[in-house]
């Protein structure tokens, strides 16, 4: 009887047959390691070192074959970048098998060359360095939609500092000469500079009781890039004061109570959004005042940016000017002469916006001044408020 390997002993010496095949196959394929340099424009020439290199059958730059090859070195070759080459793995292949690069190899056009930029964001105006290589005194330095810096210091070959031109918006930086441009990979962020100026002017001296009197208000955008969505909320005394309106320019108003929000602003670029306060003190021991916070719309609501508005703050004095008061609470007026144009107004309550109401009498004005008088109350017990003008 004859004795024969068992089919068992027969599979797996075919499988360890198999296992060795392959790994000898694959220890035979080409194996980049690196090359230099890691860019480069076609035509140009660059060292790739390795293992592996016997009997190259093909180099490729991200899938476009080189023409021009030559294996200088046990583990060395050159190669020249074909025409139509892009970024991308360099590849080479062997009758064992295709090596791929593990990094990419980033194919230039003519011109300088940015590698990269520091920092990766900025302001309008900000200064930043970008470094790369084939840098003259003639690069020109062109930010997203060919927004040109005007401001551009070559230190070295492989170094420029530019500042970030108004105008300047996110995306990629492009560097151009006389020879071709080449653009960043990645791109330059600049940030909006949404800051918000609140500024108030008022007479300096003390408002008197009973006279109109006014504060005037702006708010100053800051950016230089874009215009700024803005709302202004203001916080108003809710006694002491009658209040004839909020002015404004611009804007939709909303009257809530002590608050008055204005808002659906848009400010542009370096521009200001004007307004005032109208307003009757009628107490002198309640000085007028306001706070309030101005915020830009297309922020953050916990942005840095949102600001509390230094409010306003005034003595009231009492007006120089006498009321008398006869019975059943009508006021006399007893200046001795008026302009014919001029007429008396009352309205009742201390209530904002409530109408004025014309008053059939002849009241008299002293030094053409306007002058608005209170009556403490009227039959019912109401306040009463008297002005004149035209």
């Amino acid at each position: 009887m004859r004795i024969g390997i068992p089919k068992k002993v027969k599979l797996v010496f075919l499988a360890i047959c198999i296992v060795i095949l392959a790994l000898d196959a694959n220890a035979a394929k080409p194996i980049i390691t690196m090359f230099n340099p890691d860019n480069g424009t076609a035509s140009e020439r660059i060292r790739i070192f390795g293992q592996n290199f016997d009997g190259i059958m093909g180099i490729t730059f991200n899938g476009v074959l080189a023409t021009s090859f030559s294996v200088t070195a046990q583990n060395q070759l050159e190669v020249t970048i074909p025409p139509t080459a892009t970024s991308g793995p360099i590849s080479i292949q062997n009758s064992s098998g295709i090596g791929i690069s593990s990094e990419d190899f980033i194919v230039y056009n003519p011109g300088p060359r940015p590698f990269s930029f520091d920092p990766v964001k900025g302001q309008v105006s900000d200064v930043i360095t970008i470094t790369g290589d084939k840098f003259t005194n003639f690069t020109q330095v062109y930010f997203h939609n060919n927004i040109q810096a005007t401001h551009v210091q070559v230190l070295t070959q492989g170094e420029i500092k530019v500042v970030v031109p108004p105008g300047a918006v996110s995306g990629p930086i492009r560097l151009a000469d006389s020879s071709g441009s080449n653009t960043t990979m990645d791109d330059f962020n600049v940030v909006v500079n949404n800051d918000l100026e609140f500024t108030i002017t008022t007479p300096a001296q003390e408002l008197a009781v009973g006279e109109t009197s006014f504060v005037n208000w702006k708010i100053q955008s800051l950016s230089n890039v874009e215009s700024i969505g803005v709302e202004l909320t203001l916080l108003l005394p809710d006694s002491g004061i009658i209040f004839e309106r909020v002015n404004s320019d611009v804007g939709e108003r909303s009257n809530l109570g002590r608050f008055y929000q204005l808002s659906n602003v848009n400010i542009p670029a370096g521009d200001s959004w004007t307004g005032s306060i109208q307003f009757i003190p009628t107490d002198p021991s309640i000085p007028f005042s306001f706070e309030g916070s101005i915020a830009s719309l297309d922020e953050d609501p916990n942005s840095e940016n949102n600001s509390m508005v230094v409010g306003y703050t005034s003595g009231i004095r009492q007006a120089e000017i006498e009321i008398s008061i006869v019975q059943d609470s009508k006021v006399r007026l007893e200046w001795p002469a008026y302009p014919d144009d001029w007429q008396l107004f009352k309205k009742s309550s201390f209530q904002p916006f409530s109408f004025w109401e014309a008053v059939n009498t002849s009241p008299s004005l002293s030094n053409n001044r306007k002058f608005i008088i209170i009556n403490p109350s009227d039959a019912q017990g109401e306040f009463e408020v008297f002005r004149l003008r035209r």
